[in-house]
């Protein structure tokens, strides 16, 4: 349920393996000395999502069962922790910024352009609900099947009695973008321009809790109707002990956004955010740790549904699970018992035997030695890597129309750079004669391919275009540059 923030002057393409990837495990948890030895922050590790879409929400309901959604009305369910996700095919276009399911049949998504729709059979068929709002709506909060909210752009809020929807009015045109209700009546909003509203009614009336401050609040979490954090643009992490009535600010080491926070009591929470970032706390956010999740892309939701374990997703479909590890003991030494001295026996005389005659001894035959065979040894096949390639095709679009047609041709000579996950250069080069930059043999994983239109040329085809590729196979990506000025061609491309 986060907006997403473009990223101009290049584009994205997401090389994925639709089979379940596994990536290291970090770290551990902050545990007393005298129980274990240090370890460091979590274990987090990658899961195959089946998609390249941004996902914008998670939601679990025990440790097994959870749905993610995101952008093109992306749905997923899981029934094993994660390790396999299945597409519910939704039938929406527009973006899905929250769900909140009941259980694995009942449920609400809601989404951009007023999009609000209802399930009783886990996302098979929908049922859509009328609302006054035709904008984007970003946040869900129910307390039961029959008590809900829904919010969004423009100060736009709703609730649902277990029939119908109705307007709620807000104190201004804030736009909203998160939800924490702990009751029927109490509960809290937070949005942009730092602003937190508060009310005790049921969203009858709202009053405005003012933090004098200037940054876009995304994420709210209250676990009780006193103690609760919001988070937002700047690394901000706000916590309240008051129901609201002050917010003081945590320090979370960073200036980066944070998108999603979810706390399972007073003490335990976690917060993520843009290039990867995510911040864990045992001790309520006094400290937050940063841990290292194994991706550069923006995070945009979080699940915390009991203590160790958790699940975030974001950009181009890349989701993970945090589980954390019990931690062996220290073994003690046992100690060695003194060695206690052994008694001397006493030697008793033995009686000497009387002498046996010597018996004659008869010779017997050598056996002859059959030779043994050698195996011969079977050769094992070394197993061939799993690899997959990338070609990029650069054309100049004459009528920027964004799609390569007669009047268009291949633009040589442009630098095409390729990065994985962590931002890290995998490959650099240039298209050829015929417009095209060739990567081979990479092995699966989430890679970006990057490109900087020259002076006067934009971009017209659509980006970042996020595709997935199975191991084996070519993936092909079209980009389309124009010239601001019609007259002005390319010189240096036609060399």
């Amino acid at each position: 349920m986060r907006p997403i923030i473009a990223i101009i002057g290049f584009f994205i393409l997401t090389l994925a393996l639709l089979s379940g990837q596994t990536v290291a495990w970090v770290t551990g948890r902050i545990l007393p000395s005298f129980a274990v030895a240090p370890q460091a922050l979590g274990d987090w590790i990658r899961q195959s999502s089946h998609t390249s879409s941004d996902l914008l929400a998670v939601q679990f309901l025990d440790r097994q069962q959870g749905f993610i959604a995101g952008r093109d009305g992306t749905l997923l369910f899981t029934t094993v922790a994660g390790q396999d996700w299945i597409q519910r095919p939704s039938g929406f276009q527009s973006a899905i910024n929250a769900v909140h399911f009941f259980d694995t049949h009942t449920g609400w998504v809601a989404g951009d352009h007023g999009l609000l729709h209802y399930t009783e059979d886990g996302g098979t068929t929908w049922q859509p609900q009328t609302t006054l709002f035709p904008g984007d709506l970003h946040a869900l909060a129910f307390v039961s099947k029959d008590r809900g909210w829904a919010a969004g752009e423009q100060g736009a809020m709703y609730r649902y009695n277990g029939a119908v929807w109705t307007q709620q009015f807000l104190p201004g045109q804030y736009s909203i973008f998160d939800l924490s209700f702990v009751d029927d009546d109490t509960g809290w909003a937070a949005g942009e321009g730092g602003v937190i509203l508060h009310t005790v009614n049921g969203g009858d009336s709202w009053t405005v809790q003012t933090l004098g401050a200037t940054y876009t609040l995304f994420a709210l979490a209250m676990v009780n109707a006193n103690q609760g954090w919001a988070a937002g643009t700047g690394g901000v992490i706000l916590h309240t002990i008051n129901g609201g009535m002050t917010w003081q600010a945590q320090s979370s080491g960073h200036m980066t956004t944070l998108y999603d926070l979810a706390f399972i009591d007073a003490d335990n929470g976690w917060a993520v955010g843009a290039q990867g970032l995510a911040l864990h706390t045992e001790n309520g956010g006094v400290q937050w740790q940063s841990d290292n999740v194994g991706t550069g892309f923006d995070l945009y939701a979080l699940a915390f549904p009991s203590s160790g374990v958790a699940w975030t997703a974001g950009a181009a479909g890349s989701t993970w699970r945090w589980n954390d590890p019990v931690p062996t003991p220290t073994p003690t030494e046992t100690p060695t018992p003194s060695r206690t001295p052994t008694p001397t026996s006493t030697t008793t005389p033995t009686p000497t035997p009387t002498p046996e005659p010597t018996a004659t001894a008869t010779l017997t035959p050598t056996p002859t030695l059959t030779p043994t065979s050698t195996s011969t040894p079977t050769l094992t096949s070394t197993p061939t890597p799993e690899i997959g390639n990338i070609e990029v095709f650069v054309f100049l679009d004459s009528d920027a129309d964004g799609n390569y047609g007669e009047s268009d041709s291949p633009l040589r000579n442009i630098p095409i750079t390729l990065r994985d996950s962590l931002g890290q250069s995998r490959g650099a080069t240039r298209t050829a004669w015929d417009g095209v930059a060739y990567f081979s043999a990479f092995p699966p994983e989430v890679y970006s391919v990057r490109l900087t239109p020259p002076a006067g040329y934009i971009i017209t085809t659509n980006y970042p275009p996020n595709v997935l590729l199975e191991a084996g196979t070519t993936l092909r990506v079209d980009i389309g540059l124009a010239s601001t000025d019609k007259t002005f061609f390319l010189p240096y491309l036609i060399n």
